[in-house]
């Protein structure tokens, strides 16, 4: 081919100019085409977005080394719509040698020509890993920059395809490999966009050619939202079709065919499902022209899990009234046997699977009857609120997995919540338990998650994400076997509950509402009653309330029903004067860090600055600054020094950062809300990141600077919506999100092993810390790295043919007296060949020792050779 053309939508014509791609119209629609048979060089018809792509030898390449190679389809980029076909061939070279191995693959209905790092990117990436974890073909969806994985890999399919076909038919998407079907799976979320490539930055050598698009607008697109689409009988679904669209001509008509006989017409509907069952609701759109189409939803109503009991009396063999997933479950002796060897083991409550109220409390009894010898150890548990009755880390499930496991680096309980198959770490419990509890308790509230072990409170955290759900068992893949018995579950007819806006913390004079209205009961609410601690109460369901001065007060809600029921519940609120601003230096006595509040780690000030380090496999370490943690309000600077002190290589390395406007005092995964701004040695995001979060959940704003090597002193300036962050006075990044601007300050750390110093913290006015001096080596001259001859020929230089000054005076200043004289330039001439004295150091990277503006120091304006 030798032809590229300008993108048409939804017509039989297009204008052509003569390059070197093709983009060819069809009726109602359009293709792109390129062979990259034409010279050798760099590709053209393409929109290259980072990498170098090339074309050698009639096919475009790329190797993808220090950061993600990414080219869209056309120049400018040829924006596909509706249902699509896209044919290529790909070809990877030899396999890196790191874990991830061979990487990388194509995006369709990719929102904008970018990567996948850009925090505003949608669409739906489409790859090959070879990682053992998730090998094979995978399928991710992004959402703003989010993503969710949709299939975790092909782990059947050994080696990458050479010809790849892509199907996008109404709701449904199909790759197929070498002409093999590989996937197939329902989800229509974006439908427009550009097409592109990309290669992994692990120096992934990927080949790709013969591309060949089609694509053919859609005139109706069906489109549907809802309430939840799982429940127990009578269960009902609010249906809305008001994100529908056509654009050939209006829309006419909306029908449901609600998949039990009955059917509705209108964009906004309401149905209730009477019985147990399966049902597919169907959505049809037709426009005033006559065209149709529909999209479907799967309604599934299950028996109500609420009051399960099983001691599995009934004789040995395969279990009643369980839904088995995979792995072979017995009843032996009584009790539910799991054994799991070479998959995991997953068994599910119910046949059909039992659906679980929002909240409930469940005990059971767990025994480990094996214990593996493979480093891993005992290691099983169970999942609750799950969306689906499948695998931990099936794409379509979501929900908390719980467990038990051996392992050193995270020994004990573990409540990790699960979402669309990706593995949040929640909360951990018992890590000074030598064995695993014999008896277990969850209780499952509106807001709270408790795990009790043997009548000791072990896990107690807020995380409402999930609620209502399957219950199943599970047993981990090293040859685990395990026993439960004896499950007994309740469903509290009344649960009282409340929300407090702005947060669980705020300052003092500042409007708190207090919101009753997460309440669950089954019968009437006779009345509420609020006591605020402050000698305070109220009785309506919503009421606001202000604190009058600074301190912890208990909020109480309790809650009568008509029947006679009653129920409270109490949470801790925090209330603060505002601080204009916040320094500290730290330079005090070693000991616990008195003005902070500690929330999970163990931080102590040592050597006049704040030292942390955090074990592998335990919590992040976070602590807030104030004591209580003060809440600060349109700051216009933060500035601190952090140093890490080691270097973890784990694929993480160093991590840790900061997290300011923090609506509350959690750490990050556990609900809370602010911004991050952190470093990370990871090869896919590498340098400074910038997020804001939402309740827990994470937007990147800066998914990764490039930078290679962290500085040491961090400013962050905030002016209006802009939020800037400059480094050793060099500036990274600057972003634009207004979404907070008051709330608390603190630094946490990974749970790696990592070793990290935080000093000098100034919260307020922008531009107190100065830019340290650069480490050096003494006696340098030339700043090469290394005592040499030429170091005593630049001091000579400098003194007596006027050569340029050295870049650092303390490094040339052999004898560190203050002046660069002759006597520094012998001074490493007969260190280096009469075995006379060496300089008077640092001779190994280190700090100016003379105190700035002493009579010693002279300063050192750039030394490149010291990290």
């Amino acid at each position: 081919m030798s032809e590229t053309a300008l993108r048409t939508l939804c017509s039989a014509t297009c204008l052509v100019l003569s390059l070197s791609v093709s983009s060819i119209c069809v009726a109602g629609g359009a293709e792109f085409e390129d062979d990259f048979e034409r010279a050798d060089g760099p590709v053209d018809g393409w929109t290259v977005v980072q990498g170098a792509w090339d074309i050698v030898d009639g096919a475009m390449t790329t190797t993808g080394a220090g950061q993600e190679s990414w080219a869209w389809a056309g120049d400018p980029a040829f924006a596909v719509e509706g249902d699509m076909t896209a044919e290529f061939a790909l070809d990877f070279g030899a396999p890196p040698g790191d874990p991830v191995g061979r990487h990388g693959g194509v995006m369709i209905y990719g929102s904008t020509p970018t990567h996948r790092g850009d925090g505003a990117i949608s669409g739906y990436l489409i790859d090959w890993i070879d990682r053992i974890d998730d090998h094979g073909i995978r399928i991710i969806r992004y959402d703003s920059g989010v993503p969710v994985f949709l299939v975790l890999g092909t782990p059947d399919i050994a080696e990458p395809p050479l010809t790849w076909r892509i199907e996008v038919e109404g709701e449904t998407i199909r790759v197929l490999a070498d002409d093999v079907p590989a996937i197939e799976i329902d989800d229509d979320t974006h439908r427009a966009g550009v097409f592109g490539v990309w290669a992994y930055q692990n120096s992934t050598q990927m080949t790709f050619d013969n591309v060949f698009i089609e694509f053919t607008p859609r005139c109706v697109v069906p489109c549907m939202t809802s309430t939840a689409l799982s429940g127990t009988a009578p269960h009902t679904v609010d249906f809305d079709a008001s994100c529908s669209s056509a654009q050939c001509a209006d829309i006419s008509t909306i029908e449901w065919d609600f998949g039990d006989g009955t059917s509705s017409e209108g964009a906004q509907v309401s149905h209730t499902f009477e019985f147990e069952d399966t049902y597919v609701v169907t959505l049809s759109v037709t426009d005033a022209d006559g065209n149709s189409e529909s999209r479907t939803a799967v309604v599934n109503v299950f028996p109500d899990g609420g009051d399960l009991q099983d001691d599995f009396s009934n004789p040995d063999g395969p279990p009643e009234s369980w839904t088995v997933f995979q792995g072979d479950w017995q009843v032996v002796d009584e009790e539910l046997v799991g054994n799991a060897a070479g998959v995991e083991g997953w068994i599910w409550a119910g046949a059909p699977p039992l659906f679980f109220p929002p909240t409930f409390e469940l005990g059971f009894d767990m025994r480990f009857l094996s214990t593996p010898a493979d480093g891993v150890g005992r290691h099983a548990g169970v999942m609750f609120c799950a969306s689906a009755p499948t695998w931990r880390s099936d794409a379509g499930t979501s929900g908390y997995e719980l467990d038990w496991i051996d392992r050193n680096a995270d020994h004990g309980l573990r409540l990790i919540r699960v979402d669309n198959g990706a593995h949040t770490f929640v909360a951990a419990g018992g890590r000074d338990l030598p064995e695993p509890p014999s008896r277990w308790r969850i209780v499952v509230g509106p807001q709270t998650i408790e795990v009790w072990g043997d009548d000791e409170l072990l896990i107690d955290v807020v995380d409402p994400t999930h609620r209502s759900g399957h219950f199943g068992l599970w047993a981990y893949s090293n040859g685990q076997q395990v026993a439960y018995d004896n499950f007994g579950s309740e469903r509290p007819t009344l649960t009282a509950c409340f929300n407090v806006t702005p947060s669980l913390s705020f300052r003092v004079g500042e409007d708190a509402t207090f919101d009753s209205s997460c309440t669950r009961s089954d019968n009437p609410i006779a009345s509420l009653e609020w006591d605020f601690g402050d000698g305070n109460t109220a009785t309506d369901a919503v009421v606001e309330h202000i604190f009058a001065s600074a301190g912890s007060y208990d909020v109480t809600l309790t809650v009568e029903t008509t029947t006679g029921e009653s129920d409270s519940t109490t949470r801790t609120l925090s209330v603060f004067e505002t601080p204009g601003g916040f320094e500290d230096g730290f330079d005090r006595e070693d000991g616990p860090p008195d003005g902070w509040t500690v929330v999970q780690g163990d931080w102590r000030i040592q050597d006049e600055a704040l030292r942390i380090a955090t074990p592998a496999g335990s919590p992040e370490s976070w602590i807030w600054a104030g004591s209580p943690a003060s809440r600060f309000e349109n700051v216009e600077s933060l500035g601190f020094r952090l140093e890490f002190l080691n270097q973890p290589f784990d694929g993480i390395g160093r991590h840790a950062g900061v997290f300011f406007f923090a609506q509350n005092t959690s750490p990050r995964f556990a609900g809370n809300s602010g911004y991050s701004i952190d470093w990370i040695d990871r090869i896919v995001d590498q340098g400074y990141r910038i997020s804001v979060w939402n309740g827990g959940v994470e937007t990147p704003l800066l998914a990764g600077s490039g930078d290679t090597e962290p500085g040491e002193v961090w400013e962050i300036e905030l002016d209006g919506d802009i939020i800037r962050l400059i480094v050793d006075g060099e500036e990274k990044a600057t972003v634009e999100d207004g979404t907070y601007r008051s709330g608390h300050v603190g630094f946490w750390s990974y749970v790696n092993d990592q070793d990290l110093e935080i000093d000098d913290v100034v919260i307020g006015e922008p531009g107190v810390i100065e830019n340290p001096r650069p480490r050096f080596k003494r006696g340098d001259a030339d700043a090469g790295g290394d005592l040499q001859l030429t170091d005593g020929v630049t001091v000579f230089g400098f003194l007596f043919l006027g050569d340029d000054e050295p870049p650092c005076l303390e490094s040339a200043d052999a004898d560190n007296d203050g002046i660069i004289n002759l006597t520094d330039g012998v001074i490493v001439l007969n260190f280096l060949f009469t075995g006379g004295p060496p300089p008077a150091g640092p001779l190994e990277c280190g700090e100016d020792t003379d105190p700035e503006g002493s009579a010693r120091d002279i300063g050192c304006e750039s030394y490149t050779r010291c990290p």
